[in-house]
């Protein structure tokens, strides 16, 4: 069925009883990190990333351990961290979590629906794609991305080592970046895709706040499905924005498979 047909029908593709699956296929993959943090996992299944020597990227984006070894756990991982990281909470999260997280002052700051499209619904040409959205394939192409990052998410600018090595991620590595290149060094529109184990990670897309409500967003979309049609992904993947991007990710024929939590630390920015 292609994406239009579903979104005129008003179908609700979620079929509950799918979403362990697409769970535990997300969960066999590391999740994305910042540039210039140092990723690390344990034997459990817990995983994060340490912060670059700015202090970015300090994150921890699963925690697995079992309940008995929770205090253990929190007390070998957090004075690594010269802040307290922020926290993901996904379904799989170890059993009495959020009470101990409350309990270490930490609080629920944000709501991650994911959402997902299956592979027979890949169909980007529904989209209304235009040749505009193209992969990156210079330095400059990663220039103008990074402005429009710094313009829509306030992202700090990477230092050269970073950039450098972001470049050698999206030009060598599972990682590709789509933009639609503007003028004065800044994309209208741009997004990521990442190629995991059979299926796909969506992140990073935004439009230039002046070029909105011109289907820039929905043309980068359709490019990266695109690319995951081609690499035979059995589904894409977005941890969504509930006030920007799953409106129009669940408009066409993207649906909620699981729920994250981000906690931060009472009196962390």
């Amino acid at each position: 069925m292609a994406l239009e047909a579903a979104q005129n029908a008003g179908q609700e593709p979620l079929i509950p009883w799918t979403a362990p699956w697409y769970v535990a296929r997300m969960e066999a993959d590391l999740p994305e990190v910042w540039p210039g943090a140092r990723p690390w996992a344990d034997h459990w299944g817990s995983c994060g990333a340490y912060p670059d020597e700015k202090g970015l990227g300090a994150a921890i984006d699963r925690i697995r351990v079992p309940p008995e070894h929770l205090a253990a756990f929190w007390g070998s991982i957090l004075p690594a961290y010269p802040e307290p990281p922020r926290i993901s909470v996904g379904p799989l999260e170890t059993p009495g979590l959020r009470a101990w997280l409350e309990a270490h002052r930490y609080s629920a700051a944000e709501r991650r629906p994911v959402v997902v499209l299956p592979r027979e619904r890949l169909d980007g040409g529904a989209l209304g794609g235009t040749p505009n959205a193209r992969l990156a394939d210079s330095l400059e192409d990663l220039d103008q991305v990074l402005a429009l990052d710094g313009l829509v998410f306030d992202d700090p600018p990477l230092t050269a080592e970073q950039r450098q090595a972001e470049w050698e991620r999206i030009s060598t590595g599972p990682r590709r970046l789509v933009l639609v290149r503007g003028e004065q060094g800044v994309a209208l529109a741009a997004g990521g895709i990442t190629r995991r184990t059979g299926w796909a990670l969506l992140w990073g897309g935004e439009t230039h706040p002046a070029f909105r409500r011109r289907g820039l967003y929905r043309a980068v979309l359709a490019r990266r499905l695109e690319l995951a049609r081609g690499w035979d992904a059995d589904f894409v993947a977005v941890v969504a924005t509930p006030e920007t991007s799953e409106p129009i990710l669940r408009r066409w024929g993207f649906a909620q498979v699981a729920e994250c939590t981000v906690y931060r630390h009472r009196g962390s920015p």
